[in-house]
């Protein structure tokens, strides 16, 4: 039995072991790695799944309890954080688990429930593939990502623009509460921002700084536990455990059905390019795939403490990512919807659908603070984002490149569709409401594609499903599946390796379409080649028709296997583009900074273009200063401001405000100087790329470091804006 134990590790083993190879490969110290590490164990994985095993009605798996409960031990923390960060004690942070561990452990009932046995064992070869699932998923990251990236970055290191933008609320959410934009002092931020509060937390708990946590340590273990908690998710919806393993694969494997990579484009993605570009939405998956557990339990067998957990979850959701809640409420209003029709009533999608509405509610008036953040009701407008063709073209192509993973879902519907139990109902539900919202809604940063990511977990399990029931229907063996399922995987890779190109640049939006259609009509051509072979030899060996019908199938649902593979080859951190140049002089002086100044201190900075010098239509998305030196700034880059949403290369929306803050370098006045003392300014960051200070500073502030390009001053104190200081 030790034995067997043993080689049950092994998986999670493996996945260990090359989390801290990789990282520490890439630069991150072993301390960093280690101590991060101990943060997770000790801060999420543990008090949740204490909690999640006390209050859950019965065991299903080990592995179930870990993924919920480590889940569930984000959405404390989030409380904890948000409580102890309110009264300035986040010191405390490291000690939130003790209560929990002691209240556990010293009550009897609590201690027999949590200590209690029962449940399947995952089968030890789903443990493997779900840990090859993550480390594929690992390697991505690595290259993509990592690699080019270096913690201890050499002059002109380039860094993604939203990546600084989003350190920036991680350096915010360490000193505090509630959170503002760094970037625009005194502007609230109305965001979903639990995601970067959470590596905050993990930078304050474990010593590690927040651009490591931001930059490596931070990534890996949402990504393996969103990887987790899909495959979880898909075994207890379905039953079994090969789905939630194929609707992992389809979501974190398989990518769009395109060649190179089309990740960064009008037609968005997955995987490639969105998950380290926008932390925040695999710790949206998470939350996401946690109701869908829970409600999916509801649905089948009603519990009051499901229904407690859900509520926490729907309740941290909007804080997780803005597109979860109302994906989950189509979902959940297609099934209380198929109930009307039916006029079969049950009370738990129905208590669901009102949970779900009144926490999106809520998150629009608390975290939102009801504005839309430039997202509008815009039908198609979407399509338009890809030039040179026909809205109709541009949608048929659409629908290939995010669609074919989802080839299972029509199979789910023919063979399954008159049985469909809630659940099912539920993922078609969210399914169409990700595509739909996608289609209807407009941003200018593209982020209606959001609403199909959040749908997309859904689709990704009824998929699976489908290609279950079809594999129950031809009556095949799981090794004649892994068989076929692998030589779909080479049919991809031949099919890229015929049409990609040598040295792939930034594809301009005119040559989005093409690359659908090109791929899609090898990978068809490919498909019908399989079905037509087993036809046609099934006379004499009739058990290849069969094994013709699901390769065919497979060959569609893996066409775009090679999607991440190329996002890695052909774009590594993006190959530059939207990306801010830091220099070792700009972290020097922010390093000064963090030293230097408390941190309550307002900076102010005549540098707010991404590139300079400064252009009247530049883009003003500067953000290293907030990002690196964990300094609110009084005017660093505006673009991201909600009323700016819409305009990021305008001049500021408070022209007087912008007038004394710009004035102050270069043609300093009592009043100019006056207006920034007021606002809490005491420190003024000078980059003198974007033009010299004015000799007059001198008479309002000291100069106290100076590193071409950039010099810091302190502002000298000032009373009146009627007579310079000192």
């Amino acid at each position: 039995m030790e034995g067997k134990a043993v080689w049950r590790l092994l998986p999670a083993a493996a996945a260990v072991v090359a989390t801290f190879a990789v990282l520490i490969a890439t630069d991150t110290s072993p301390r960093s790695v280690a101590f991060y590490a101990f943060y997770w164990a000790w801060c999420v994985v543990l008090p949740g799944t204490l909690v999640y095993r006390a209050v859950r009605a019965k065991p299903h798996s080990l592995v179930d309890d870990l993924a919920m409960g480590a889940a569930l031990g984000l959405v404390l923390e989030m409380a904890v954080f948000a409580a102890l960060a309110a009264l300035d004690l986040r010191g405390l942070l490291i000690l939130w688990p003790v209560p929990v561990v002691a209240l556990t452990v010293g009550i009897g009932p609590l201690r027999r429930r949590v200590l209690a046995r029962g449940g399947t064992r995952a089968p030890l070869s789903w443990s493997w593939t779900v840990a090859g699932i993550y480390l594929f998923l690992l390697g991505y990251l690595a290259l993509e990502f990592f690699v080019p990236v270096t913690l201890t970055p050499a002059v002109n290191q380039l860094y993604h623009i939203d990546l600084l933008y989003l350190l920036g609320i991680v350096t915010e959410a360490k000193h505090h509460f509630p959170l503002q934009m760094s970037q625009v002092a005194g502007e609230p931020l109305l965001y979903h921002w639990f995601s970067y509060a959470h590596m905050a937390v993990g930078s304050l708990v474990s010593g590690v700084d927040a651009p490591t946590v931001m930059f490596r340590t931070g990534l890996p273990p949402l990504y393996a536990l969103a990887v987790v908690l899909m495959a979880v998710a898909g075994w207890r919806v379905s039953g079994r455990p090969w789905v939630g393993a194929g609707a992992a694969a389809l979501t974190f494997v398989v990518g769009e059905l395109a060649y190179g990579s089309l990740a960064w484009s009008a037609l968005g993605g997955q995987v490639a390019y969105t998950l380290w570009s926008s932390p925040s939405v695999v710790y949206g998956y998470i939350m996401g795939l946690a109701l869908i557990v829970l409600a999916a339990g509801l649905m089948t067998r009603f519990d009051r403490m499901a229904l407690a957990l859900l509520v926490l979850f729907a309740f941290a959701a909007p804080g997780a990512k803005s597109t979860v809640l109302p994906v989950m409420l189509c979902a959940i209003g297609l099934v209380c919807l198929v109930q009307l029709v039916r006029r079969r009533f049950t009370a738990a999608p129905w208590l669901i659908a009102g949970i779900v509405l009144v926490a999106q509610v809520a998150a629009v008036v608390v975290l939102y603070g009801f504005d839309d953040h430039a997202l509008t009701f815009n039908p198609l407008r979407t399509l338009d984002s890809v030039s040179g063709y026909g809205r109709a073209m541009v949608l048929v192509a659409f629908l290939i490149y995010w669609g074919a993973r989802l080839m299972g879902i029509p199979l789910a519907i023919w063979l399954r569709g008159h049985r469909f139990e809630d659940s099912e109902w539920m993922l078609l539900g969210g399914t169409i409401a990700g595509f739909s919202a996608a289609l209807l809604m407009f941003h200018p940063s593209l982020s209606q594609l959001f609403f199909l990511r959040a749908g997309f977990i859904f689709g990704a399990i009824l998929s699976a499903i489908g290609v279950a029931a079809l594999v129950d229907r031809l009556g095949l063996q799981p090794r004649q599946v892994w068989h076929l399922a692998a030589g779909a995987g080479a049919i991809s890779l031949l099919a890229w390796l015929v049409l990609r190109t040598g040295e792939d640049p930034l594809l301009r939006s005119g040559e989005v379409v093409p690359r659908v259609f090109q791929m899609a009509l090898l990978i068809g051509i490919a498909a019908a080649i399989v079905l037509a072979l087993g036809f046609f030899v099934s006379r004499r060996w009739p058990g290849l028709r069969r094994k013709a019908v699901l390769g065919a199938v497979l060959v569609v649902l893996g066409g775009g296997l090679m999607s991440l593979p190329s996002d890695a080859y052909y774009y590594p951190n993006m190959r530059g583009s939207f990306h801010q140049h830091v220099s070792a002089q700009q972290l020097a002086a922010a390093a000064w900074i963090r030293a230097n100044t408390g941190k309550e201190g307002i900076l102010a900075t005549n540098g707010h273009c991404v590139t300079p010098p400064a252009q009247p239509d530049c883009l003003r998305l500067s953000f290293w200063i907030s990002a690196f030196a964990e300094r609110r700034v009084l005017l660093e880059g505006w673009g991201y401001a909600p009323k700016m949403l819409n305009d990021w290369k305008g001049p500021y929306c408070d022209a007087d405000l912008q007038r004394a803050n710009d004035g102050t370098f270069t043609d300093p006045t009592p009043a100019t100087v006056h207006v920034l003392w007021r606002k809490g300014v005491r420190t003024l960051v000078v980059d003198r790329r974007y033009g010299r200070e004015s000799a007059e500073l001198a008479n309002y502030a000291q100069l106290v470091w100076e590193r071409e390009p950039i010099a810091i001053y302190e502002l000298l104190p000032t009373e009146t804006p009627d007579a310079a200081p000192g």
